[in-house]
């Protein structure tokens, strides 16, 4: 695949989710050290690595100019969103997500492309213990994947002040909520279709209020979003709170 420009466009959240974007300025990238064994490309334009290998995505249903490939730096730029407001029942009986519990097994930052389009997105695997509610048949033991909306920086991970899914590590416990992707979720560029379900068996709607993390250092989640456990300190007490909204 030819080398895209590293200036690109990043969706991936969900339409009703999101009232404006704000694209922040791109930030020079320095030079990387090359890993032992990467295959590494050279973005003139840009004066940056990246090493890039080919991922077990076979893409079955996309056609045309599209590719899905693991990448190990990423541009040093970042963008904020401004997010509809939603009540956290219209985040949990407005929203078709399975909720799951389970432990992060894997994360992949991918770079996404679909003719001229392109985007990093971050593929974060899961071995799911509990299943609170699903509409794609999803099972305790299943262990699966969900796409988040950009990618996840490893030298951030720890840090304050970031979403709750830049937070998430290997090995982490967590709740997810992830909408299940279905044969209308498509990216069409230049006569080329990408259909997200080859990249993904969920996506996440945006990076702050569809996860719940335990972390060292306590359990963190969008607590504004959800003020009738707002007070929680434990996946028990989200999962209770989350399935009296269920229930409701």
């Amino acid at each position: 695949m030819n080398e895209k420009e590293l200036f690109r466009r990043i969706g991936g959240l969900d339409d009703d989710l999101i009232e404006e974007a704000a694209k922040h300025r791109h930030v020079p990238v320095r030079r990387l050290a090359a890993a032992a064994c990467a295959v590494l490309i050279v973005a003139a334009a840009v004066g940056m690595y990246r090493a890039q290998q080919r991922t077990p995505f076979t893409l079955e249903h996309s056609t045309g100019d599209v590719s899905v490939e693991v990448v190990s730096d990423l541009p040093e730029y970042g963008e904020s969103a401004c997010l509809a407001y939603m009540t956290e029942e219209e985040l949990v009986t407005g929203s078709q997500t399975d909720i799951i519990r389970g432990t992060v097994t894997d994360i992949q930052n991918v770079l996404v492309s679909c003719g001229d389009w392109s985007g990093y997105r971050a593929v974060i695997e899961v071995k799911t213990d509990h299943v609170y509610r699903t509409y794609s048949g999803c099972k305790a033991g299943d262990t699966v994947c969900l796409l988040a909306p950009g990618p996840i920086r490893m030298e951030t991970q720890g840090m304050s002040g970031l979403d709750t899914v830049q937070q998430i590590e290997v090995g982490m416990e967590g709740i997810f909520m992830g909408r299940p992707y279905g044969e209308n979720d498509v990216e069409e560029q230049d006569g080329s279709r990408l259909y997200w379900m080859d990249v993904a068996r969920y996506g996440l709607p945006d990076g702050i209020r569809y996860a719940f993390l335990q972390t060292d250092s306590g359990l963190l989640f969008d607590r504004d979003a959800y003020p009738s456990f707002s007070d929680a300190q434990t996946l028990d007490e989200v999962a209770e709170g989350l399935e009296k909204l269920i229930s409701q």
